[in-house]
């Protein structure tokens, strides 16, 4: 939802954040991460494309998932833009029709290198403390030089840099939980 609105929007919901959360209060905060969202934005600009056509919303969402399921199925799996295509076919078979059209159709979703996003945090006064999924925080799945690389990483360095290394086809996608500082 982060990347989905409006920076007035994003500084109210830090704001929010701010205000409300006790010292060891934890918020959970979404939004599409860079790098590994400049592949699912391919998927995205394809999307706005073929939808173009289409005045309703609900046209536009069932055009949407018919346009990515064919783009994944006529795209081999042997290739960055295939494998990242499937992924995505995969993964909207399960997102609801607000969560497709807000990421893949809407004029507005601003990804964020995570390096951004903590300093967006910084800015009010609040920090990163993990991913939301463990997995990511702990690297699971990386080479044993990557592992070992990010083990001796800042934690903010290493959430960024963790970003270049997926493990998946893609990782477009973080949930991540400020705390105040």
């Amino acid at each position: 939802m982060f990347s989905w609105a409006t920076d007035a929007e994003r500084q109210a919901i830090l704001r929010v954040c701010r205000e409300n959360l006790t010292d060891s209060g934890v918020a959970a905060i979404s939004y599409n991460v860079l790098p590994g969202w400049h592949l699912r934005g391919t998927v995205r600009d394809y999307v706005r494309r073929h939808v173009r056509a289409f005045d309703d919303p609900g046209r536009q969402i069932l055009e949407a998932r018919r346009a990515i399921e064919f783009i994944a199925r006529c795209t081999s799996d042997s290739t960055a833009h295939g494998l990242s295509y499937s992924e995505t076919y995969d993964n909207i078979r399960t997102v609801t029709d607000h969560h497709l059209y807000h990421d893949y159709i809407s004029d507005r979703n601003q990804p964020f290198y995570f390096h951004e996003f903590a300093s967006l945090l910084a800015d009010h006064n609040l920090q990163f403390v993990a991913e939301s999924d463990i997995r990511q925080t702990a690297a699971t799945g990386l080479q044993p030089e990557a592992h070992q690389t990010l083990q001796r990483t800042r934690i903010l360095d290493r959430e960024q840099l963790s970003i270049f290394w997926p493990t998946r086809a893609i990782d477009g996608l973080s949930s991540v939980t400020g705390q105040r500082k």
